[in-house]
């Protein structure tokens, strides 16, 4: 999972209607995948994302004329989550010899 926070731009060129954010693996923007969020969010939570591989992120405002410019991609990296059980079926054998 990631979370993507952006701020409004500062100088819109219009009333910004909404956003596309777009990610995809690292380096492999034509098998991207596009989400339309709307302007009055300036969050989005992407899931189903692959442990430890290398994704990169854009965000791009859009008004009734059109999608504005292409930011530079933020490149990050999905989390290996914290283990959610303890180990199973935990043995323990007595021996009366040990190793320093």
């Amino acid at each position: 999972t990631a979370f993507v926070f952006w701020t409004t731009p500062s100088q819109p060129n219009g009333v910004i209607t909404g956003y596309h954010l777009v990610y995809s693996l690292y380096g492999n923007a034509s098998n991207s995948i596009n989400h339309a969020v709307t302007s009055d969010d300036n969050s989005f939570v992407i899931t189903d994302l692959s442990v430890g591989v290398p994704y990169e992120v854009t965000v791009i405002a859009f008004n009734s004329e059109g999608r504005g410019l292409d930011n530079k991609p933020k490149a990050f990296f999905s989390r290996e989550l914290v283990p959610t059980k303890s180990p199973e079926n935990v043995m323990f054998n007595r021996s009366d010899t040990y190793v320093r």
